[in-house]
């Protein structure tokens, strides 16, 4: 991920090929969107899988990645999310497959506004339990919907 950001400052991500910077963002989005695959169940979005690496399915057996009203209505967030025009997700989400502790750091990171940030030591706060500050961000570091929850 750094890689990519050097690249981006350094003007080579979107870079100087006399492309409108629409049109590179464009071309960015295409990439994107074959990148990544959205797992739902009848509950909700199960998981996000950037398939830049993760071979572990992190969701619940139950979850299937398909072409279904909700994995378009998904894929169309946030691909809106990703151009910018969309700061908050209105998706059903299906954390069953989490322990109880993964899924009270998640519905406590979700408050957080688009925009800002939390330590994790914050986060650990919020949740009643302060010495859990290292568990917080293992948890978050196993978030199966990124995007949706960041």
């Amino acid at each position: 991920m750094t890689r990519r950001l050097d690249k981006w400052r350094q003007g080579e991500l979107f870079g100087e090929t006399g492309e409108s910077l629409s049109s590179q963002i464009s071309h960015w989005l295409e990439k994107v969107r074959s990148e990544f695959s959205v797992f739902v169940s009848d509950e909700g979005v199960a998981e996000i899988r950037m398939l830049n690496g993760v071979e572990k399915p992190l969701a619940a057996d139950h979850a299937k990645e398909q072409s279904t009203p909700l994995n378009r209505r998904a894929s169309k967030e946030i691909e809106e999310y990703l151009r910018g025009t969309r700061k908050s997700f209105k998706l059903k989400t299906d954390l069953s497959s989490l322990t109880p502790f993964m899924t009270k750091v998640l519905k406590e990171t979700e408050k957080i506004p688009y925009g800002e940030t939390r330590s994790y030591g914050w986060v650990s706060n919020q949740i009643g339990n302060p010495k859990a500050s290292r568990a917080v961000g293992q948890a978050l570091h196993r978030n199966p919907v990124p995007l949706i929850i960041p």
